[in-house]
């Protein structure tokens, strides 16, 4: 595949992310009303977004109906997801060993 092409399928990604986490946002808006249920609701929106990840990797890269190309997709969607992770926890540690060193 062309440069485009992957940009354009992690473009796809990435506002797919974005847009079901207004879910998240709207959960967490109705965090008293929902009360020990928001880590329900937390933990099915990632599981959501990691399927979506899975089944998209699956369908852009790798060749249907094989089991290993399944296999290898969910593997690649977990790795990708972990990395992410850990970046995004990294950077927000980071961000804040800043603002306390600052004040």
């Amino acid at each position: 595949r062309r440069f485009l092409e992957h940009a354009a399928f992690s473009m796809h990604v990435v506002s797919f992310v974005l847009l079901s986490s207004v879910t998240l946002l709207i959960a967490i808006r109705l965090r008293f009303w929902l009360g020990g249920y928001l880590f329900l609701v937390m933990g099915l929106i990632s599981l959501w977004q990691f399927a979506y990840l899975a089944v998209a990797i699956r369908r852009f890269y790798l060749a249907a109906g094989r089991w290993g190309g399944r296999l290898l997709s969910v593997a690649t969607a977990m790795l990708i997801y972990v990395l992410n992770t850990l970046f995004m926890t990294a950077v927000q540690v980071g961000s804040a060993a800043v603002a306390l060193a600052l004040a």
